[in-house]
Order: structure tokens, then sequence, then C-alpha cells
């Protein structure tokens, strides 16, 4: 008879055992999730005289290290809705054929938000860094990504029209 009950002591304290180890690993599991809260972010780009606006990739290039880098693309009405990590972003607008953009602050999404509407321009971007030479052209738009210079000897000529962005301060 003591046999019996020694067996069913340590069968009772192995289930007690077992139910501590449960809500422990379930509080650990629900504490490792906490950390990770997503948001929705929605907005609408727009392609300059075009008719169907889907296509264009709505880029989320992580900053934080709690963000994730993600993208989405945009419906022919130009909507795009993302499911993100709560974090700090940029925000990138490409379509082959149209111009990009760059929303020029990195955003903090720390709740569901709708972004600023934005309108791609068609035409061709040529990026320019360093030194320059040559002849600039108003077939393209010319977007400074640093600081551009022309050596001594050379010549750089910019056409009439042509327009060229600044995408910082260089």
């Amino acid at each position: 008879m003591k046999n019996s009950k020694k067996r069913i002591g340590g069968t009772m304290n192995k289930k007690l055992f077992l139910a501590i180890m449960m809500i422990f690993i379930i509080g650990l599991m629900q504490s490792s999730f906490a950390d990770y809260r997503s948001v929705t972010i929605d907005g609408f780009c727009y392609l300059e005289d075009a008719a169907d606006h889907s296509g264009t990739k709505v880029l989320f290039f992580a900053v934080s290290a709690s963000a994730s880098t993600d993208s989405t693309y945009t419906n022919a009405d130009g909507s795009f809705l993302m499911g993100l990590t709560e974090g700090i972003y940029t925000v990138h607008y490409s379509h082959e054929g149209w111009q990009p953009y760059t929303i020029p602050t990195e955003l903090e999404f720390f709740a569901d938000s709708t972004l600023a509407t934005v309108t791609l321009s068609a035409g061709l971007v040529e990026e320019v860094t360093g030194p320059q030479s040559g002849i600039w052209t108003s077939d393209y738009t010319y977007q400074v990504i640093g600081d551009i210079s022309v050596n001594n000897g050379d010549s750089l000529f910019i056409e009439p029209g042509v327009t060229v962005k600044f995408m910082d301060y260089y």
C-alpha cells in the first residue's frame, strides 16, 4: 500500500510541475509576441495623366531596429494597403517609365496611418553624383543624390528646360 500512495503522489507532482511549466511557457510566448505589434498603412499613388494607376511599388524601408522592410503595389485606382511592424521607415514610390519619389522625411508608424497622396510624373530620370561633364538634356529629370562637381578642363552644359531635383542638401 505504501508503494501505491507514493506513485499517486509522484504522478500528482509531475502534473503540477507540467501545469506550472505550461503557464510559464504561455506567459513567455505572450511577452515575446507583444514586442512585435503591427500597424496598417494606406494611401494613394497616381500616375500623372494615366487612367490605370496600378503597379507602382511602394517600398517601406526599415530605419529602426523594430521595423521590417517590406513593399506593396498600387491597385488600378492608385490605392494601396500595407500591414507593417511598428517602427520608423522611409517610403519610396517607383514605377518604370515614371519619376520615382521618396518622402523626404523618416516616418514613425506606431498607429494606423494614411499617407499623403503622391503623383508620379512621367519621364526618364538620371541620378547624378560626383564629377559631371557633357550635356544635360530636357529628355531627362536629373536627380542629384550626392555632391556634384565639374573637373578643371571639363564642361557641363545644361539645356533650357532641364529639371534638376536635389534629393537632399548637396
